[in-house]
């Protein structure tokens, strides 16, 4: 299944906003358990920061978005 979703973090002097996808597949009798995310966007207090995450950003907050697609991931259903 597949999903879109939005993850987002309000600080005392800034927002940032996620739009993410997140893809998994139950584990079955002839498969493992896979999942994807797959980020979109990253903005702070409107501007795209989208590539500058993915060059000098640690891995937090892509695990944080992580955690939160996977408890959510049934929330975003369409």
């Amino acid at each position: 299944m597949k999903v879109k979703g939005t993850y987002s973090i309000n600080y005392d002097t800034y927002y940032v906003v996620v739009e993410y996808e997140y893809y998994w597949k139950d584990k079955s009798y002839d498969s493992d358990f896979e999942d994807e995310l797959t980020i979109k966007s990253i903005t702070l207090d409107n501007n795209d920061i989208t590539d500058f995450c993915y060059e000098y950003v640690k891995e937090d907050l892509i695990q944080d978005v992580k955690e939160y697609a996977i408890e959510n991931k049934y929330e975003n259903l369409n």
